[in-house]
C-alpha cells in the first residue's frame, strides 16, 4: 500500500555538532547548531502483513529552515552549511526494502542529496503506529514513523568552520517525524 505524508504531517530538523576528535582540536568551539524545516514531504510503500517498507522518498525544502537563534544559527546552517541560495532541496531515498523487527525499528540503505552532493546513508527508522483507519469517517489509515540519518558533514561538502572561521561542527543528524496517510 502507498502512503504519503504532506508538509502538515511532518516535523523535520537538522543538528550539526562536534565529534570527540574534532572538539579536542577546537576545544572552545564545542557548540551545537539546530534548525527546523517547515516544508517537507515523504512517500513510501508499506506491507502491513510483513511490516516491510520500500520506495521511501523524503524531500525537504532547504529554504524553509528556521531556528530559535535568528542570527548565528541562521548564518551557520542556512546560508553557509546548507547554501540555501544555491541548493534548494534535501532529498532522501531508500534503495532496498527493509522489515521492521519486534522492537519496531529497521535500517534502510539509501542515499541523501544535500548541498547538491549525493552520498550513501543508513536511515534508521522507527515505526510508532499503524492505524487501519475508520471507514465510517472516510479515513484510509495512517502510519507514524521517525527517520534518523547521521552523517559526516565533510561527505556533503560542509567544512567544520566557515570562511570566517566561525564554528559549525563535523557531524550532522537529520530527523524526520511523520504521520503518513494511506493513499
Amino acid at each position: 500500500e502507498s502512503y504519503y505524508a504532506p508538509p502538515t504531517n511532518i516535523s523535520s530538523g537538522l543538528q550539526i555538532s562536534y565529534s570527540d576528535k574534532f572538539s579536542q582540536d577546537y576545544i572552545n568551539l564545542n557548540t551545537n547548531a539546530f534548525a527546523r524545516f517547515s516544508n517537507a514531504t515523504s512517500a513510501f510503500h508499506f506491507n502491513k502483513e510483513k511490516r516491510t517498507i520500500t520506495n521511501l522518498r523524503a524531500s525537504i525544502a532547504a529554504g524553509s529552515v528556521s531556528s530559535p537563534d535568528k542570527d548565528l544559527t541562521w548564518i551557520l546552517i542556512a546560508r553557509t552549511a546548507l547554501s540555501i541560495n544555491e541548493f534548494e532541496e534535501i532529498v532522501l531515498f531508500s534503495t532496498q526494502p527493509a522489515t521492521f523487527g519486534a522492537d519496531h525499528t529497521t535500517t534502510l540503505e539509501g542515499y541523501m542529496t544535500l548541498r547538491g552532493i549525493t552520498g550513501p546513508v543508513k536511515i534508521q527508522a522507527r515505526l510508532h503506529f499503524v492505524d487501519g483507519g475508520n471507514i465510517l469517517f472516510g479515513e484510509k489509515g495512517s502510519i507514524g514513523m521517525s527517520l534518523n540519518i547521521n552523517f559526516l558533514c565533510s561527505d556533503f561538502g560542509m567544512a567544520p568552520v566557515d570562511s570566517n572561521n566561525k564554528s559549525r561542527g563535523d557531524l550532522g543528524a537529520l530527523r524526520i517525524d511523520m504521520r503518513a496517510i494511506r493513499q
